[in-house]
């Protein structure tokens, strides 16, 4: 059986990615955990306490996939596989990530202002270790190319929003090997 403190985790992730950080109440959390309120305020001792650990949650979780999506490739396969794994999630194939609903760190974001400092700071923390991984990604003397390829990543993720993911992945990954074939 899961601790109770993971399932607290997984559904609070859930809701808020489906639904919206401050859409959800805890209350919603609780019911649809099963949890006590007690057992709830022991292990979090606040709602931004527990949308921190969604956040580091949600973070392994894309990355683990992400990394995975690419391994076993070769380097010069690699930033084909990661568009073509951004495809994948667009259309809902990633049972890891869950129903596409846009990028939780680029939701959580916009859902706060300045005063939520931990919380921006994990979003953004995110979106650099993105960055960095998709560097580790490419030769040394392309890796200077990482920022611009992390920038048709982020653009690919939330104009896949708006729908027709796989082909706004594939105009990305198209984007992102003219930009390799440049250098």
């Amino acid at each position: 059986m899961q601790d109770k403190r993971q399932v607290l985790i997984d559904t609070a992730l859930t809701l808020f990615y489906r639904h919206g950080i401050r859409a959800v109440g805890i209350n919603q959390v609780l019911a649809e955990s099963g949890v006590a309120k007690k057992t709830l305020y022991h292990h979090f001792n606040s709602k931004d306490e527990l949308i921190l650990a969604t956040l580091d949650v949600r973070h392994h979780n894309f990355m683990h996939w992400l990394s995975g999506a690419v391994q076993g490739q070769e380097p010069e396969q690699k930033i084909a596989a990661l568009f073509d794994a951004l495809a994948l999630w667009f259309s809902g194939e990633v049972q890891a990530l869950g129903a596409y609903r846009g990028c939780f760190f680029i939701n959580s974001q916009g859902e706060f202002d300045a005063s939520h400092t931990e919380i921006l700071r994990h979003c953004a923390a995110h979106k650099a270790e993105v960055e960095a991984f998709i560097a580790t990604l490419l030769t040394p003397e392309l890796v200077i190319k990482a920022p611009l390829i992390a920038l048709l990543v982020e653009g690919a993720i939330v104009k896949a929003t708006y729908g027709e993911g796989e082909r706004i992945a594939a105009n990305g990954k198209q984007a992102a090997l003219g930009l390799l074939q440049q250098a």
